[in-house]
Protein backbone atom coordinates (compact mmCIF):
# COMPACT_ATOMS: atom_id res chain seq x y z
CA UNK A 1 0.00 0.00 0.00
CA UNK A 2 1.44 3.33 -0.99
CA UNK A 3 1.45 6.12 1.55
CA UNK A 4 -1.23 8.77 1.52
CA UNK A 5 1.24 11.63 1.65
CA UNK A 6 0.85 12.27 5.36
CA UNK A 7 1.02 10.54 8.74
CA UNK A 8 -1.48 11.21 11.49
CA UNK A 9 0.33 10.87 14.82
CA UNK A 10 -1.35 8.81 17.52
CA UNK A 11 -0.29 7.46 20.90
CA UNK A 12 1.21 4.40 19.20
CA UNK A 13 2.32 6.00 15.92
CA UNK A 14 5.12 8.39 16.77
CA UNK A 15 6.79 8.45 13.38
CA UNK A 16 7.10 11.45 11.07
CA UNK A 17 6.12 11.30 7.42
CA UNK A 18 9.78 11.42 6.38
CA UNK A 19 10.57 8.49 8.69
CA UNK A 20 7.58 6.58 7.30
CA UNK A 21 8.87 7.04 3.73
CA UNK A 22 12.31 5.72 4.72
CA UNK A 23 10.68 2.79 6.54
CA UNK A 24 8.58 2.05 3.43
CA UNK A 25 11.72 1.88 1.24
CA UNK A 26 13.49 -0.43 3.70
CA UNK A 27 10.49 -2.78 3.70
CA UNK A 28 10.37 -2.84 -0.10
CA UNK A 29 14.09 -3.58 -0.41
CA UNK A 30 13.97 -6.30 2.25
CA UNK A 31 10.99 -8.10 0.72
CA UNK A 32 12.58 -7.94 -2.76
CA UNK A 33 15.86 -9.27 -1.33
CA UNK A 34 13.92 -12.30 -0.06
CA UNK A 35 12.49 -12.91 -3.53
CA UNK A 36 9.02 -11.47 -3.13
CA UNK A 37 7.37 -9.85 -6.13
CA UNK A 38 5.79 -6.58 -5.06
CA UNK A 39 3.08 -4.50 -6.67
CA UNK A 40 1.86 -1.05 -5.77
CA UNK A 41 -1.57 -0.28 -4.41
CA UNK A 42 -1.99 3.44 -4.88
CA UNK A 43 -4.16 5.62 -2.65
CA UNK A 44 -7.81 5.50 -3.59
CA UNK A 45 -11.18 4.31 -2.42
CA UNK A 46 -11.52 0.93 -0.78
CA UNK A 47 -13.19 -0.44 -3.93
CA UNK A 48 -10.31 0.81 -6.11
CA UNK A 49 -7.68 -0.70 -3.83
CA UNK A 50 -9.47 -4.06 -3.61
CA UNK A 51 -9.79 -4.12 -7.41
CA UNK A 52 -6.05 -3.50 -7.76
CA UNK A 53 -5.26 -6.36 -5.38
CA UNK A 54 -7.67 -8.76 -7.09
CA UNK A 55 -6.21 -7.94 -10.52
CA UNK A 56 -2.65 -8.52 -9.26
CA UNK A 57 -3.34 -11.97 -7.81
CA UNK A 58 -5.12 -13.38 -10.86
Amino acid sequence: MRNLGFVAPTEVRRISFEEAVRFEKIHEETYRDFGFELFSVEPGSLVERVSTIKAAIR
